[in-house]
């Protein structure tokens, strides 16, 4: 027979755009999982095998991101399986000049359930590169608490010939 594996519904109930590019929205969320497997997403909290239902939302407001400095904040509260879940996100980002954008994220969740809380946070910056129109690239470093682990991303594309694209890619994990 068929089962839910994955089901959500949003319905934006406010929002709205400046000219310059700034926005603010708030959002409903109706979201469904149907999970075959039990998983962990800690050790003392296991989401067990079912299909579970809940409703969550949102607010987020941000900047113009094609300028100089730019921000933007997202803050969510409702359910959470069998519990609930507050989430905080703020971004910023520095156009440093034509060549050059850093960027910084910081998310919080705090997730409470029967079996017990779960806070995690997540931290990461970005410097996004631009030798030429033909050569560009990334650098990632990310912590997160929840997998106690920092990893480190470098992604460097250099396009010779139009049509054919060449990609340097390191990944690396420290736990």
């Amino acid at each position: 027979g068929e089962s839910l594996q994955s089901f959500e519904y949003s319905l934006k109930f406010f929002g709205f755009e400046t000219r310059s590019g700034e926005n603010i929205g708030a959002e409903y969320r109706r979201i469904g999982e149907g999970i075959r497997t039990p998983f962990r997403i800690s050790d003392s909290l296991q989401i067990e095998s079912g299909e579970y239902w809940w409703n969550e939302f949102r607010l987020s407001a941000s900047s113009f991101e094609s300028r100089t400095l730019s921000a933007s904040v997202f803050v969510s509260a409702g359910q959470f399986f069998e519990g609930t879940n507050n989430r905080l996100k703020l971004s910023s980002s520095w156009r440093v000049n034509k060549n050059l954008r850093l960027g910084a994220i910081y998310d919080v969740n705090n997730i409470k359930m029967s079996q017990g809380d779960l806070v995690t946070n997540l931290f990461s910056s970005r410097a996004d590169f631009a030798f030429n129109a033909n050569t560009f690239g990334s650098l990632l470093g990310q912590w997160s608490s929840a997998a106690d682990q920092f990893i480190f991303n470098f992604r460097l594309r250099w396009i010779p010939v139009i049509g054919t694209d060449f990609y340097l890619i390191v990944n690396q994990i420290y736990d």
